[in-house]
């Protein structure tokens, strides 16, 4: 086998094994479900898809009574939504779902 093939070969298997370990850590959780970092991300995931926002916020920690969470997401120029959310097992990204929400209308 030439230089040239094998080093063609050789850039070929490092790139498929990158793109295989790049796939995972895209996949990988960045927080337990049922926490409130979980609902966090699931109320900036929500408002950001809903609103057509980018970025969103969620400034602070969601208050957690029972198995139900509300966070208030920023974003744009001010606007605000509250999220409501209901603990369930069946979601197992987040382990939250979005139970109501409600956006001020000052964008």
């Amino acid at each position: 086998m030439n230089v040239v093939r094998r080093n063609q070969l050789l850039y070929f298997a490092v790139a498929i094994i990158l793109g295989v370990i790049g796939y995972r850590g895209l996949n990988k959780q960045v927080a337990p479900p049922g926490t409130p970092l979980a609902a966090r991300f699931l109320a900036a995931k929500y408002v950001g898809m809903t609103q057509s926002a980018d970025p969103v916020r969620v400034n602070d920690a969601p208050i957690i009574e029972g198995n139900r969470a509300t966070a208030k997401a920023v974003f744009g120029k001010g606007a605000e939504c509250t999220v409501r959310m209901v603990r369930a097992e069946s979601e197992k990204e987040y382990g939250w779902m979005v139970e109501a929400s409600a956006c001020d209308s000052t964008r």
